[in-house]
């Protein structure tokens, strides 16, 4: 429970105490009424003002002229500000356990006054007595209660001057502990301002707490968004492998058919090679066509002349022996041209059968080589049908590829 020094105040003692007049100074020399063993602090809990002492070693200002008057505010200065709500309680409850412990000498001080009071009517009452009654017997037993009475009056004073000055010390302690609840409380309640101005604090916080958590709640709505493109980009990725590996399987094809045209290629130019042969054999075979007809009507002509010349030799068989020879050397000269005709004959029917057996072979070298020229044309169409394929993947991938998002 928390008291305000109103509350402190309003109570019987504390108003009697301060209604005194002013309040001594504080000074250097009064510090050990608070740290002695003699203090009444020394009888507070163990949490009390004896376990903030300790914090001075740390404290920057301890020889600040600021605190002279008032040596421990600093202690409590320093201390309420890292002070617990239950330790601003345990401090409340201090301030009253002093206000208590203050106003107990205070009590104990009436009494002692209201028994001096007694005992001085007392000592009058026994004075008018010694002066009224003659008795001795009576005085003396008077005179020696008066003795003891002043002894204890002595006793008592003895007693009362002491607790005056343990009063006077617990008012001093009791001053500086009034003002440093004082600066404790102000303390507290810049606290609570400052609690205020946390829980106002607490609240932009949590308003930021909700903001980013709407940004957190977009983000994952973004990652989860990014994720889904992430998967449809992996699956075109795997399109684009399986496209990748389907084109280089097409251009491994593309090369072994580009090898086999090659191949082909090199045959068909033995093939044109080998028609070029065969026209210049054609060629070769129509001059020696020629030649031949030409010959065969040279024979014809000297087989003509033969048979007039038989005619004629036949007519004129009565021809002298110069006759003779010469119808010899006619005939020879004949028979050396039917000679050379005759193996111009086999010449030209060796170049036919060459021509021919040329011709034949070159007939089969076309039959053989026209499934290599089919199959030419097979691989020449279905390079083309590859290479269009090709071109409509590398279209499509592009347009794959410009279609996924940065």
């Amino acid at each position: 429970m928390q008291h305000t020094t109103t509350e402190v105040c309003d109570r019987p003692q504390a108003s009697w105490y301060y209604s005194r007049g002013p309040r001594p100074t504080r000074t250097v020399s009064a510090r050990h009424h608070f740290h002695g063993s003699n203090s009444f602090f020394s009888r507070l809990p163990n949490w009390s003002f004896r376990s903030l002492t300790h914090r001075r070693k740390r404290s920057p200002s301890l020889h600040d002229p600021v605190y002279t008057d008032a040596p421990h505010a600093y202690v409590v200065e320093e201390t309420y500000r890292t002070l617990s709500p239950t330790e601003h309680e345990d401090v409340t409850q201090a301030s009253q356990y002093v206000a208590d412990e203050g106003s107990r000498p205070l009590i104990q001080v009436e009494a002692l006054q209201h028994q001096l009071a007694a005992l001085r009517e007392s000592n009058r009452t026994l004075s008018r007595d010694i002066t009224d009654q003659g008795k001795l017997s009576r005085v003396l037993n008077w005179a020696q209660e008066l003795s003891t009475v002043r002894k204890q009056y002595m006793q008592q004073t003895a007693e009362v001057a002491k607790l005056s000055e343990q009063y006077d010390a617990i008012r001093q302690s009791s001053d500086s502990a009034a003002v440093e609840l004082a600066a404790a409380r102000k303390q507290l309640s810049m606290a609570k301002a400052e609690a205020g101005l946390a829980a106002s604090d607490r609240i932009d916080l949590m308003k930021e707490n909700s903001h980013l958590r709407q940004e957190y709640t977009q983000a994952m709505a973004h990652i989860a968004a990014l994720q889904q493109d992430l998967g449809k980009l992996r699956s075109v990725q795997k399109d684009f492998d399986q496209a990748t590996a389907a084109l280089e399987r097409s251009r491994q094809i593309h090369a072994v058919d580009r090898e086999q045209i090659m191949r082909m290629e090199e045959e068909l130019k033995a093939f044109s090679e080998n028609e070029k042969q065969i026209m210049l054999i054609q060629r070769e075979a129509e001059v020696a066509r020629r030649q031949s007809s030409k010959l065969l009507k040279e024979l014809h002509e000297a087989q003509e002349a033969i048979k007039a010349f038989q005619e004629v030799s036949e007519r004129n068989s009565w021809v002298s022996v110069y006759g003779y020879r010469s119808r010899i050397r006619a005939a020879l000269v004949i028979g050396k041209k039917q000679y050379a005709s005759a193996g111009c004959h086999e010449t030209l029917m060796y170049c036919i059968f060459n021509f021919c057996s040329n011709v034949l072979k070159l007939e089969e070298e076309r039959r053989r080589l026209l499934p290599f020229e089919t199959e030419c044309d097979r691989m020449r169409a279905r390079l083309v049908l590859e290479e269009n394929r090709i071109k409509e993947i590398t279209v499509s991938l592009r347009l794959r590829s410009s279609f996924v998002p940065q």
